[in-house]
C-alpha cells in the first residue's frame, strides 16, 4: 500500500514539474518521502526529504514554514529506523524551531505531538504527558467549540497513550 502511494505521488510530482506548479511538485515529493519512509525504504525516502529540503533552502529563509514539515518528518524517519537518540534530538530541535518564531506557531501542536511520540517510544511517560498536556490547550485554542478536528482528536488519542503516571488523568490531560 504505502509502495504503491509512493508512485502515485512521484507520479504527480513529475506532472506538477511538467505544469510549472513547484509548489504542488514539492509537497508530493514530500508524500512520496513519507510513504518511501513507511514502506520499510528508508534510504529512498531520506534522498527524496534531502532533496526537497535543498530546494526549500535555495527558495526560503531558514525560518520558513516549509522547515516545519521537514522536520517532522526527520523525526518521523529516525523512529522508524529505530534511532531513538537521533529522534529525540531532532524532536527537540523541531520543538524549539516551531518556538522561535511566532508564524510558525500553529505548528507546534504537531512538533510537540511528535516529541510525546518520540517520548513514549523511549519510555519517557511524564516528558510525553507534559508534551501533550502543552499541545492541548494550544489546540483547543485553534479549534472553536463544537467543531471536530483532527488534530485535537490526535491530542487526545495521545494522551490515551500514556501509561497513568500517579493518579488518574481526564480528558483535559491533568492529573486528578
Amino acid at each position: 500500500l504505502h509502495q504503491r502511494a509512493a508512485g502515485q505521488a512521484l507520479g504527480h510530482q513529475r506532472q506538477a514539474r511538467e505544469r510549472g506548479d513547484t509548489v504542488v511538485a514539492d509537497q508530493a515529493q514530500l508524500m512520496a518521502a513519507r510513504a518511501h519512509s513507511a514502506a520499510g525504504h528508508g534510504a529512498r525516502g531520506q534522498a527524496l526529504l534531502d532533496d526537497v529540503e535543498a530546494r526549500f533552502r535555495a527558495m526560503f529563509p531558514p525560518t520558513h514554514a516549509a522547515f516545519a514539515a521537514v522536520a517532522t518528518d526527520r523525526v518521523r524517519a529516525a523512529l522508524e529506523r529505530g534511532d531513538l537518540t537521533r529522534a529525540t534530538q531532532l524532536a527537540d530541535d523541531g520543538v524549539r524551531f516551531m518556538e522561535s518564531d511566532p508564524r510558525l506557531a500553529s505548528s507546534l501542536p504537531l512538533a510537540l505531538r511528535h516529541r510525546a511520540t518520540v517520548h513514549l517510544r523511549a519510555g519517557r511517560n511524564l516528558q510525553a504527558l507534559a508534551d501533550i498536556e502543552r499541545l492541548l490547550p494550544l489546540t483547543r485554542k485553534s479549534v472553536p467549540e463544537g467543531v471536530l478536528s483532527t488534530g485535537l482528536g490526535n491530542a487526545l488519542l495521545a494522551l490515551d497513550e500514556v501509561p497513568a503516571a500517579e493518579g488518574e488523568r481526564t480528558a483535559t490531560g491533568m492529573a486528578e
